[in-house]
């Protein structure tokens, strides 16, 4: 059944929808083997979710470049800590410039409202206290069910934009967890079983 601000069951119209964001382009100093355009969608993803903690604010990452609304002002410069080839580099942003307004007729303006939003709820569910996982926010206190298992309950929250709607999705989530490592797993089958080394293990498997 649909009303004016339900779709399904868990689609939420967003009464009061994004008309335009503001993008920004940044330059940063990095060695040549450092520099792609992998890199640099990386280093904007980061550096998008450093400023929205820092300034409170939602700033997201669209490709190579930063969106955020346009009564937000960004600082001009920046450091974050990126990890590039499995070394962590100080990556100093010496530029983050205005560049231009995206509006409705652009063709990437559903892509940077979606995100925008997404930045959006991240904001508000850390401010709630809730621990992120992808789009499933889980909360912190942990329940246990079972001697060895425990259980997080969050929910899947998503923005959803076309060029008729923007709309949020929810969905209640569940997070099952073992509180033993694999190896202390294994331990404890072994000694379960009663066996006491893993040849003794592989042979009784024979058996």
């Amino acid at each position: 059944m649909q009303t004016d601000n339900i779709y399904f069951v868990n689609e939420f119209l967003i009464k009061k929808p994004v008309e335009r964001l503001l993008c920004y382009t940044i330059e940063c100093s990095l060695p040549d083997e450092y520099k792609s355009r992998k890199i640099g969608y990386k280093i904007a993803s980061i550096l998008s979710r450093e400023l929205s903690r820092k300034l409170k604010k939602p700033v997201a990452s669209l490709g190579e470049k930063l969106i955020t609304s346009p009564e937000v002002k960004l600082p001009s410069e920046e450091k974050i800590l990126v990890k590039i080839k499995g070394i962590p580099i100080e990556v100093e942003v010496k530029e983050i410039r205005e560049w231009k307004l995206i509006e409705k007729e652009d063709e990437n303006f559903s892509e940077a409202v979606k995100r925008y939003l997404n930045r959006v709820i991240d904001l508000i569910m850390e401010n709630e206290g809730y621990r992120q996982d992808g789009r499933r926010f889980y909360e912190k206190r942990r329940q246990s069910v079972r001697r060895r298992i425990y259980i997080s309950r969050g929910v899947f929250i998503t923005s959803k934009v076309n060029k008729e709607k923007q709309t949020i999705i929810v969905d209640p989530v569940t997070e099952v967890r073992s509180k033993l490592n694999l190896l202390e797993a294994l331990k404890l089958v072994l000694k379960e079983k009663n066996i006491k080394n893993w040849r003794e293990a592989k042979n009784s498997q024979r058996k």
